[in-house]
C-alpha cells in the first residue's frame, strides 16, 4: 500500500488505498478505462458531498464513481451545479466556493456569512441563490460573489432551508423549517408575489426539486419519511412515497433531486446512510450506494444532478443584463432592475446612485450600514468596510466630506475612510483606547474619550491642522465612555461609569465649565446623543439596562425603554427624524424604537457576535446654524453679525463717540482741545455709555482703549485704566477666578472656545502655561499634565506612562510605585506562589492565585469582576459580561460574596436588592427566591417594596400601587415619641419638624405642626431663634446679613463699631471690608472708604518695602515670589496683592489629587501648597 501512495503515477488520476492494495479513480467529468487510465466523459451525473471532497454517479450507469481530488478541510453542507461552465458550488462553513468539475479554478467566491443553509443557481442571469437561517433571509450574487442582493426578508419567514429556483417563470421556492410552522413559500425572483404553497400535512421539508416540464415541486419529508408532490400554485398534491407504503426503503430523506421522471434522494439513516432513487410514475427504489455513515456527516451531506438537459431554456434578463446597471431581476412578467449597494435612480429606472442617508455601526472588524428609513429592505445601502480594520469601536462622520472616522482599538488609533470604503487614511496614530468618537463640523474638531490605563481623558484634534488637544483630564477612577456634541450650543457630553460615582458629564467644547448633569439612578452610563435643535438628550445605561430622555432645558428625565428583550445592554445610541438606534452587546442586536414613545420596537440586525458603535449618517447637522451668532454672540464680546455664513465681530461705538465723530466733521480744528479733554474725562471715570470700543487683536474682544499690553504673555482685559490698558497674566485666565475688574479674563464667551495661544502649553484642566514650563520638573498645571512624557534625566531612572521618574530599581518588584502602574508592566511573569501568605492552608484562599493580563499582580480568582482594581490597570474589571475572559472567577468567597449561577462573583450586599447584577437568567440568580423585610422605619408596600415611615399617608403615593396612601391613613397610628400625627391628613411626621416655618402636614389652612409655636424653642445652647421660629448660629448675629430671613437677627439695636480680625470697619460704620479687597477699585463700603486715597498710599507703601524681605515672620502671611509678604486671606481673591501674581497662581487647583504631591497625608492650600504629616506607622 505504501509503495501504491508513493508511486501514483500507476493512476492517471487518483490512488485511493483499499485493504493492502490500491484503486483508481478518476475526477468529475472524467470515466476510469482499463482499471487506471481516465477519459473525458460528459454524461450526467449525480453529485454528492464525502468526507474526502465531492464524488458522483453516473445516472446512466450507477456502478461507475468517479470523485473530485482530496480537498483538505472540505466540510460541504450543500452543493449546486452549472454544466454550462462545468462549475461546482458549495457551501463550507460560513462562506461559498467555486471550482471547475476537474477540480481545478478552486475560488472562495463569498465569505463571512452568517449561517448559509442550502443553494441553487439561476442559469439565465448566472446568479447563485442560498438561504440564511439565521439572517433569516434569502441571498444572491453572482458567480464572482458580486452584486450581492437580498431578495426576501420580511416578517413570516423564520427557518429558511432548502431552496430552487425557476428562471424560465420567475420563481423561486423554498421551505421554512421552524418547529411550530414549517412551510413551502414561493416569490417572484424580484420578491414579488409571494405566497405560502404547502402548510398542511408537513413537518420537515429539508429537499426541494423541479420538474420544469411538468411544472411540479416535490419535496423531501424527514419526519414524515416520505417524498411529495404538488403544481407550482401549491395544487393537485401527490404522495410519491411513505413510510407507510415503502417502510423498507424511507427512515429520513434529507436532500432529494429530479432528473429524468426519477427522485433520488438521500437518506441519513437508511442501511447506515444510503443514496436511493425510484421512478416517479411507478415507485420502484433502487441503492445506488449506502453505509455512507461511515466517512461523513450524514446530516450535513447534500445531493444535485449535474446534466445541461434540466438547465436549459431563457428569460428577458438573458439579453444585455435586461439594460441594468447591476442586477436584473424577472418576475414571470416583467423585468426590474436592483442594486447591490445604493438605490435605482428614479430617473431611467436603470442606473445606480447612492443614498443620502444611512444607519452605521462598528462589528469589531469592520463597518456595517442598514436602511435609515426602510426596515424591511435588508441589502445595505454602502459596501462593508473592512480593510485595515483590527478592532474598530468609536464612529464619526463628516457629511459635507463623506467622510467617516473610526478608532481602533487594537492599533490605537483614529483612522478615516470614505462612505463607499476608498480613502482608507490613518489620521491619528498612537492614542491609546479610545471608545468614544464625535465630529463637530463647526469648528472641524474631532472629540474623544480615552480609556487607556494612564490617560481618563477627552481630547480633540483640529482637522486642519491636526494639532492634538486635551480638553479635559478626569482622575484616575473614572471611565468616560459615550461622547456627544450640542453644535448649536457648542457644549459636549460625555458618560462616565466611575464605579463609585457615575454620571453624565457636560462642559463647553474647550473643556471650560465641566459640571456632573446626571448623578441619580444611574450605575454603568454607556450610550449618549443629544439632539441639540429640540434640546433633548438620549442616554443609556448598561447596568440598569434602560435607555432615558432628558429634557435640556428643565433636566426632567422619562425613561424611554426599561430592561428586557432585546434591550439588555446599550452600548451606543443614535438618532435620526422620529427613531432612536441603539447596538446592544448581550442581545447582539441592531434595534430602533420611537424617540419620542420608546414603542415601535423593531430589530433590524440580529446576532451581531459584539455591535459597538452607531451612528446616523445624514445631512442634519446644518439645522442650527441659521444664525451663528445665537450661540456665545459668536465669541464676540460686543457685537456679532453675519457676513458670508460666519461670525464677524465689532464694538460698541458709544454715545461720546458717536458725538466727536461729528463734531470733528463739523469743526475740524476749533475745539480739538475740547473733543480731547472730553475724550480723557470719559476713559478716566468709565463712563462706559458713553465712550467707545476698540476691536484688540483677534477679532473677539473689544476695549475701551486702542493701546495694546506690551507683554506679550499677558491677557488684556476689556476695561481700561484711562488710555491705559489693563493686563493681567495669561496663564491666569480662565481659572475660575477674575482678575480683571471687570471679569473678561472669566468671560464665558472667551473660555467656552478658548485655545491656548502661541507660545502657551494647554493643560489637561483647560489651563495655559508658558512653553518654558514644560518638563521642568515643576507641576505648573496642577495636574501634572505639563510633565507628562518628559525624559529621565539618565538610566538609571525610570519614567511612569503618566507621573514622574522612579528608581529604575523599582521597575518590576511586584509593587506599584507609578499612579498607573506602568512601573509593573511588560515584565517577566511573577511566581505567585511566592505571595501566598498561608502556603500550610491553601485551601483557605479557596483556589489559587492566578497572574493578571498586563502586571506583576497576583490575585484570587474570585477578585475578578467583583468592581475593585485589583490588577492595578483595571484589567480585572474590563468586560465583565463577556465570554472571552482570560482570567474567570471560579469560587467566590462565602463570608462576603455570592456567585451566580453563570460563575460571576457579587457582593452578598447585593443579593435580594431588586436589581438585576448577575446577569444570567429572569430572574437572575441573586434575585431568586428572594422574601423582602423593611427596616422598622420603614414602611412596606403592599408590593413588597419599602418606603420611608414618615412617606406613608403625606398625600403622595409613593408605592407603586399606591398602598401607602390608602383609606387607612386615618386610622394609622404613629411612634408616641418620635413622630407626629396631622389633623387632616393623617400623616406621620418627625417631631424635629414642628415649628419650622414649613407645612409639613400640606393641611389648607395650615396644619398643627406650625401652630401653637409661640414659646416653643427648639434652637441649641450657640444658636439664634429667629422671629420666624428659624434657628441661626450666633455668630450669625450682627453680622451685616440677613440669615433669618425676616431681618430679625439684623435689629437696630445692634452695634458695629467692631468688625471681624483682618476686616476694615468703614468711616460710616455700616459695614466692614475685607483687608484683602482694600484698594482693589471695587467701592465695598457704601461710603468707598476702602478706598480712600490716603489709605491706598499707605497700603502701596508696605507693599513696597516688603519686596525687600525675603521671608515672612508671621504664620498668617504668605511669601510671594519675589518677597513681598501678604495676608494668608489674600490669596486667589483675585487681585495681585504681591505685585508678581504668585499669590493667585494655581488657584482652584487641589493638588492632593495627584498621588506624587505627598507620600502619606496631603492637605491643600489655597495657591496650590501642600503641608506634609509624617506619620510612624508601617
Amino acid at each position: 500500500m505504501k509503495l501504491n501512495l508513493f508511486f501514483p503515477y500507476r493512476c492517471q488520476h487518483l490512488c485511493i488505498p483499499s485493504g493492502l492494495n490500491f484503486r483508481c479513480a478518476c475526477s468529475l467529468g472524467y470515466i476510469l478505462e482499463n482499471g487506471t487510465q481516465c477519459i473525458e466523459d460528459q454524461s450526467d451525473r449525480l453529485v454528492y458531498t464525502t468526507s474526502y471532497g465531492l464524488a458522483a454517479l453516473l445516472t446512466n450507469d450507477t456502478t461507475k464513481k468517479t470523485l473530485v481530488r482530496p480537498l483538505s478541510n472540505l466540510d460541504a453542507t450543500a452543493i449546486e451545479t452549472y454544466p454550462a461552465s462545468q462549475y461546482i458550488f458549495w457551501i463550507d462553513g460560513r462562506g461559498i466556493n467555486r471550482m471547475k468539475m476537474d477540480g481545478t479554478d478552486k475560488k472562495l467566491i463569498l465569505n463571512d456569512l452568517l449561517s448559509p443553509q442550502k443553494l441553487s443557481v439561476d442559469w439565465v442571469s448566472e446568479r447563485i441563490y442560498w438561504t440564511d437561517d439565521k439572517n433569516e433571509v434569502i441571498e444572491s450574487a453572482d458567480f464572482h460573489g458580486k452584486f450581492r442582493y437580498v431578495l426576501i426578508a420580511a416578517d413570516g419567514i423564520e427557518k429558511p432551508h432548502a431552496i430552487v429556483i425557476n428562471p424560465l417563470d420567475g420563481i423561486v421556492f423554498w421551505s421554512d423549517i421552524h418547529e411550530t410552522s414549517p412551510k413551502i413559500e414561493r416569490a417572484g425572483l424580484d420578491g414579488s408575489n409571494r405566497m405560502v404553497i404547502v402548510q398542511q400535512d408537513l413537518k420537515s421539508p429539508l429537499g426541494l426539486t423541479l420538474d420544469l416540464a411538468k411544472q411540479r415541486l416535490y419535496w423531501s419529508d424527514s419526519q414524515l419519511s416520505g417524498l411529495f408532490s404538488v403544481d407550482f400554485n401549491g395544487g393537485s398534491r401527490q404522495n410519491i412515497l411513505e413510510s407507510s407504503q415503502a417502510n423498507k426503503w424511507l427512515s429520513k430523506p434529507t436532500s432529494i433531486a429530479y432528473f429524468d421522471n426519477h427522485l433520488y434522494w438521500l437518506d441519513t439513516s437508511f442501511n447506515g446512510g444510503s443514496i436511493l432513487r425510484t421512478p416517479i410514475e411507478i415507485p420502484l427504489p433502487e441503492i445506488l450506494t449506502d453505509h455512507l455513515g461511515r466517512s461523513t456527516n450524514l446530516e450535513q451531506q447534500d445531493l444535485k444532478i449535474y446534466s445541461s438537459k434540466i438547465q436549459e431554456g431563457t428569460n428577458p434578463c438573458s439579453i444585455n443584463n435586461g439594460g441594468c446597471e447591476e442586477i436584473c431581476l424577472f418576475n414571470g412578467q416583467f423585468t426590474s432592475c436592483a442594486c447591490s449597494y445604493g438605490r435605482i435612480d428614479p430617473e431611467n429606472g436603470r442606473s445606480c446612485i447612492e443614498y443620502e442617508a444611512f444607519i452605521l455601526y462598528s462589528k469589531v472588524s469592520s463597518l456595517e450600514s442598514i436602511h435609515i428609513s426602510n426596515a424591511s429592505n435588508m441589502n445595505p445601502p454602502y459596501p462593508k468596510i473592512e480593510s485595515n480594520i483590527k478592532n474598530s469601536i468609536g464612529l464619526a462622520y463628516d457629511y459635507s466630506a463623506e467622510t467617516i472616522f473610526y478608532s481602533d482599538l487594537q492599533l490605537g488609533s483614529i483612522s478615516k475612510v470614505y462612505f463607499n470604503g476608498s480613502g482608507h487614511e490613518v489620521l491619528v496614530p498612537n492614542v491609546g483606547s479610545i471608545e468614544g468618537l464625535v465630529y463637530e463640523h463647526r469648528q472641524s474638531y474631532l472629540y474623544w474619550t480615552s480609556l487607556t490605563s494612564h490617560d481618563k481623558s477627552i481630547s480633540r484634534v483640529n482637522l486642519t491642522k491636526l494639532k492634538i488637544e486635551k480638553v479635559i483630564r478626569l482622575h484616575e477612577d473614572d471611565r468616560p465612555r459615550g461622547i456627544d456634541v450640542d453644535s448649536c450650543e457648542l457644549k459636549i457630553y460625555f458618560t462616565n461609569w466611575n464605579l463609585k460615582n457615575p454620571s453624565i458629564q457636560r462642559a463647553w467644547v474647550s473643556g471650560y465649565g465641566l459640571e456632573s448633569i446626571i448623578t441619580t439612578k444611574i450605575r454603568m452610563p454607556n450610550a449618549i446623543t443629544v439632539d441639540a435643535q429640540e434640546r433633548k438628550m438620549y442616554w443609556g445605561d448598561a447596568r440598569l439596562d434602560k435607555i432615558e430622555l432628558v429634557y435640556l432645558d428643565s433636566m426632567e428625565r422619562i425613561v424611554l425603554k426599561k430592561a428586557g428583550a432585546p434591550l439588555q445592554h446599550p452600548f451606543d445610541l443614535a438618532f435620526y427624524e422620529q427613531n432612536l438606534f441603539y447596538t446592544d452587546w448581550v442581545a447582539h442586536t441592531v434595534t430602533r424604537i420611537n424617540r419620542y414613545t420608546g414603542e415601535d420596537m423593531r430589530v433590524l440586525r440580529k446576532n451581531i457576535p459584539r455591535p459597538m458603535s452607531i451612528i446616523a449618517v445624514a445631512n442634519q447637522s446644518q439645522e442650527c446654524e441659521q444664525n451663528p451668532c445665537s450661540v456665545l454672540n459668536g465669541g464676540c464680546e460686543d457685537i456679532c453679525e453675519v457676513l458670508e455664513g460666519k461670525p464677524t465681530c465689532s464694538c460698541k461705538e458709544g454715545k461720546l463717540s458717536h458725538l466727536i465723530l461729528k463734531l470733528k466733521v463739523k469743526y475740524p480744528k476749533v475745539i480739538c482741545i475740547l473733543i480731547r479733554t472730553l475724550e480723557l474725562i470719559a476713559y478716566l471715570f468709565l463712563i462706559i455709555e458713553i465712550a467707545g470700543r476698540y476691536l484688540m487683536a483677534g477679532d473677539k474682544r473689544c476695549s475701551y482703549t486702542n493701546q495694546h499690553c506690551l507683554d506679550e504673555n499677558q491677557f488684556q482685559c476689556s476695561q481700561s485704566l484711562g488710555q491705559s490698558p489693563i493686563c493681567v497674566p495669561y496663564n491666569l485666565t480662565c481659572d475660575g477666578l477674575e482678575h480683571c475688574p471687570d471679569g473678561s479674563d472669566e468671560d464665558v464667551r472667551y473660555c467656552a472656545v478658548r485655545s491656548c495661544k502661541k507660545g502657551f502649553f494647554g493643560c489637561g484642566n483647560n489651563r495655559c502655561v508658558l512653553d518654558s514650563s514644560v518638563c521642568n520638573k515643576v507641576d505648573d498645571c496642577g495636574d501634572f499634565s505639563d510633565e507628562e512624557g518628559c525624559p529621565c534625566p539618565d538610566k538609571t531612572m525610570f519614567k511612569c506612562a503618566k507621573g514622574p521618574c522612579i528608581s529604575a530599581k523599582r521597575k518590576c518588584d511586584s509593587k506599584p510605585d507609578c499612579e498607573d502602574a506602568s512601573d509593573e508592566m511588560d515584565c517577566p511573569k511573577m511566581d505567585c506562589n511566592l505571595f501566598s501568605t498561608n502556603r500550610q492552608d491553601p485551601q483557605k484562599y479557596y483556589s489559587k492565585l492566578v497572574h493578571c493580563n498586563t502586571t506583576t499582580a497576583c490575585i484570587l480568582p474570585e477578585w475578578i469582576c467583583d468592581g475593585s482594581n485589583d490588577c492595578w490597570d483595571n484589567s480585572d474589571e474590563v468586560h465583565c459580561q463577556d465570554d472571552d475572559q482570560v482570567l474567570k472567577p471560579q469560587l467566590c468567597p462565602p463570608e462576603t460574596t455570592f456567585q451566580c449561577d453563570n460563575g460571576k462573583c457579587i457582593s452578598l450586599g447585593w443579593l435580594c436588592d431588586r436589581e438585576d447584577d448577575c446577569h444570567d437568567g429572569t430572574p437572575s440568580s441573586d434575585e431568586r427566591n428572594c422574601t423582602f423585610s423593611c427596616r422598622p422605619d420603614q414602611f412596606k408596600c403592599l408590593s413588597g417594596d419599602c418606603i420611608p415611615s414618615h412617606w406613608k399617608c403625606d398625600g403622595t403615593p409613593d408605592c407603586n400601587d399606591g398602598s401607602d396612601e390608602s383609606g387607612s391613613c386615618n386610622t394609622h397610628q404613629c411612634l408616641n415619641d418620635l413622630e407626629f400625627k396631622c389633623q387632616n391628613t393623617g400623616r406621620c411626621i418627625p417631631k424635629a419638624w414642628l415649628c419650622d416655618g414649613v407645612n409639613d402636614c400640606g393641611d389648607d389652612p395650615p396644619g398643627l405642626d406650625e401652630m401653637q409655636c409661640q414659646g416653643q424653642g427648639h434652637c441649641l445652647s450657640d444658636e439664634f431663634k429667629c422671629l420666624n421660629n428659624k434657628c441661626i448660629s450666633n455668630h450669625f448675629y450682627c453680622d451685616f446679613d440677613n440669615d433669618c430671613g425676616d431681618n430679625s437677627d439684623e435689629p437696630s439695636s445692634c452695634d458695629y463699631n467692631f468688625c471681624p480680625r483682618d476686616y476694615l470697619r468703614c468711616r460710616d460704620s455700616h459695614g466692614c471690608a475685607p483687608y484683602a479687597k482694600l484698594c482693589d477699585n471695587v467701592l465695598d463700603c457704601n461710603d468707598g472708604s476702602d478706598e480712600n486715597v490716603t489709605v491706598c498710599a499707605e497700603l502701596n507703601h508696605h507693599k513696597e518695602s516688603s519686596l525687600l524681605k525675603s521671608k515672612c515672620q508671621a504664620k498668617d502671611q504668605f511669601g510671594c515670589t519675589n518677597g513681598a509678604c501678604v495676608p494668608l486671606l489674600a490669596l486667589c481673591n483675585g487681585q495681585d496683592e504681591c505685585g508678581d501674581y504668585s499669590d493667585e497662581a494655581s488657584c482652584n487647583v487641589n493638588e492632593c489629587e495627584n498621588p506624587y504631591t505627598c507620600a502619606h497625608i496631603c492637605n491643600d492650600k489655597p495657591i496650590g501648597n501642600v503641608q506634609l504629616f509624617k506619620i510612624n506607622f508601617n
